[in-house]
């Protein structure tokens, strides 16, 4: 649970999410916003690019992420984007399914963290392996996975800097591998 805190706590100040406890949450107001649009535009009302953008300004304005307010030529630009450049067919779609798919994912962002660390820290052991920044110079790891293509190794998840003046260590298991310095 300690670590659990210490790598919120790391995060904290780049997310809009408020700790409540040990748990994530986000403020009653966005969770109210974000039901909305992942209802769809019938619901939300938000089907043109003018709208998304009031839209977003007030999530924006919600979660108090800026004293700065968005520009007056993004309003422009969104509706540039969306009702002019877009077809219409793609236009209505993007706001029927993408919006809604994107709000629902924000939706689950703190019930995702928290699979994250109970997930991750359950897979190495006593190893930490939470989503967290770390101060410069401070050891840390990085996962990897092998994807479909054999050629190509992503990155799964990365803890620290990579320096060629280190010693890193490769351990693998099943399709995951561990790479870092400090075991």
């Amino acid at each position: 649970m300690e670590n659990k805190l210490k790598d919120y706590n790391s995060i904290l100040p780049f997310l809009p999410l408020i700790l409540e406890s040990t748990t994530l949450i986000w403020p009653p107001q966005v969770i109210e916003a974000l039901k909305s649009l992942s209802r769809g535009p019938n619901h939300s009302k938000v089907d043109s690019g003018e709208i998304l953008f009031l839209a977003i300004t007030d999530l924006r304005d919600s979660l108090h992420l800026s004293k700065e307010k968005l520009s007056v030529s993004a309003a422009d630009g969104y509706s540039l984007f969306f009702d002019e450049l877009m077809s219409h067919v793609e236009s209505e779609k993007w706001f029927r399914e993408v919006v809604p798919a994107l709000a629902s994912l924000l939706l689950r962002l703190p019930d995702l963290l928290e699979d994250h660390y109970r997930c991750t820290n359950e897979v190495v052991g006593r190893v930490e392996t939470g989503l967290r920044l770390l101060g410069s110079q401070e050891a840390g790891i990085v996962l990897l996975s092998q994807g479909e293509d054999e050629n190509k190794i992503e990155i799964v998840e990365c803890y620290g800097k990579l320096s060629k003046c280190q010693p890193w260590t490769i351990l693998q298991w099943g399709d995951a591998v561990l790479f870092g310095n400090h075991f």
